[in-house]
């Protein structure tokens, strides 16, 4: 199944790059707390949609621009057995002012476990995936795919490490998610706002980012690049260092020697679970 998926992620980038060549003409609208969504969007996860459909006929598809409609479907997929999650555009805003920081995302989780992932950056042609049990790779055409493995980045301090986040607003009403992000600002040598958290999750699998948190993020948004990080070698889990969960509303990915002390830095404005 991994092959089909990653052609569906591969036909659904191509459809992207041809929107942006008139990228202009796209005329976005704005989903309330949620972001952006064009043209491009809507076309990339009825494309994904239709070809996972035909696929696996009968599982339960969470996509993000049909459940911003249809609010029922997260209760309908934590109660379905095999469910697909597809962001068809992770970093609209980014697409839509002309930067090539976004992706496809599509994950498969059987009964809330993660089973399969994958992250497909078209600008750069780098497919990141992964099943459960089986490793977390990164393949570019032309090239052997490579293994990612946490144990072979560079074990930092704190104080030198590289972390991510997205910092997204919720509507511009959290102060705890600045308060955390400044904390880790101070700590660690930097932190990034690039804002698409499926290749900010792969990146940091790869070991360009030594970590990333975030609370708020939806299911379509994370669960295939936390199936990477989690294949990688990485901590992966929710905000107090639990077992993660598709559904979970927070998430860490981090090398394993700076997860307590990134919890640390999070449990004063996030004691307790929401």
């Amino acid at each position: 199944m991994l092959n089909q998926v990653l052609k569906i992620a591969d036909e659904a980038g191509a459809l992207l790059l041809e929107k942006k060549k008139i990228i202009k003409k796209l005329k976005p609208s704005y989903k309330k707390n949620e972001g952006l969504v064009s043209e491009a969007d809507l076309q990339s996860e009825e494309l994904v949609r239709t070809r996972l459909s035909k696929l696996t006929p009968g599982y339960f598809i969470l996509g993000e621009e049909d459940s911003s409609v249809n609010k029922q479907n997260f209760q309908l997929a934590k109660e379905a057995d095999w469910v697909w999650h597809v962001d068809p555009l992770d970093g609209t805003n980014n697409f839509l002012n002309n930067w090539d920081y976004y992706a496809v995302s599509i994950a498969l989780t059987y009964k809330n476990e993660l089973r399969l992932g994958v992250v497909y950056a078209p600008e750069k042609q780098e497919f990141y995936f992964a099943e459960k049990g089986k490793g977390a790779f990164l393949k570019v055409p032309g090239k052997a795919k490579q293994q990612l493995l946490a144990k072979n980045h560079a074990k930092k301090d704190f104080d030198r490490s590289f972390f991510v986040t997205c910092l997204n607003s919720l509507g511009g009403k959290n102060k705890k998610k600045l308060d955390v992000f400044f904390k880790v600002n101070n700590e660690a040598l930097s932190v990034r706002r690039v804002g698409a958290a499926a290749l900010d999750l792969c990146l940091t699998a790869r070991g360009v980012f030594d970590g990333f948190w975030e609370h708020g993020l939806k299911p379509w948004d994370i669960n295939a690049g936390a199936l990477v990080c989690k294949e990688a070698g990485l901590k992966v889990s929710d905000f107090w260092g639990e077992k993660y969960h598709p559904y979970t509303e927070t998430i860490v990915a981090v090398q394993k020697h700076l997860a307590d002390q990134l919890y640390q830095l999070i449990e004063p404005s996030f004691p307790s679970r929401p």
